[in-house]
């Protein structure tokens, strides 16, 4: 079913905060305007609300103030919303961060590409964390869910620019032909 994907849970868990049109839900997916928490478009959304209607965990009911009309969770897509929050399985979900799927394949570029690489990687991640501080500061007391939000947006990102730091040692350090030999044998 498609409830249990990231994607319907966000929106399911976005809806049970309140009635909203595609349009607010969509708004309420962003921290700021080039700042998501979510890289859900407007179409994907609209499709996974079809889903959830379909499955009746929504309803749609038409609006004369809304373009599109408003959504809603049902008391079943409350229940199953519910019942996977209980099974907490995002919580025991490895995940795979992006930037680890470039450092994963760093063998194939030089010594300059790499240092290259990590640099722009910490100038985004700087940049981010600007912007986050920005929005966090803007923030009013009573936007609890988007504070935490973007407070934990900062811890990671934090984070990972201690890792790139520690990273161009590791890279530094490693002989990509001795550690990554092209036949695959690590001898």
């Amino acid at each position: 079913m498609i409830f249990e994907t990231d994607e319907a849970l966000l929106i399911l868990g976005s809806l049970s905060q309140g009635s909203m049109d595609i349009w607010d839900l969509s708004t309420h997916m962003q921290l700021e305007q080039d700042i998501s928490w979510t890289n859900l478009e407007v179409d994907r959304i609209h499709k996974i609300l079809r889903f959830l209607q379909r499955d009746q965990l929504i309803e749609w009911t038409p609006s004369t103030t809304s373009r599109g009309g408003i959504y809603q969770i049902t008391g079943t897509g409350k229940a199953v919303l519910a019942d996977w929050l209980s099974k907490t399985r995002t919580i025991k979900r490895h995940t795979t961060f992006p930037f680890d799927l470039l450092v994963n394949a760093l063998g194939v570029l030089s010594s300059e590409e790499r240092l290259h690489l990590i640099v722009r990687r910490k100038a985004a991640v700087i940049s981010h964390l600007e912007r986050l501080d920005t929005v966090a500061n803007e923030l009013s007391d009573q936007k609890v869910i988007p504070r935490a939000i973007v407070h934990h947006h900062q811890i990671y990102l934090q984070a990972e620019l201690k890792w790139l730091d520690e990273l161009d040692t590791y890279v530094d350090e490693l002989d990509f032909e001795t550690d990554f030999p092209p036949d695959g044998s690590n001898e």
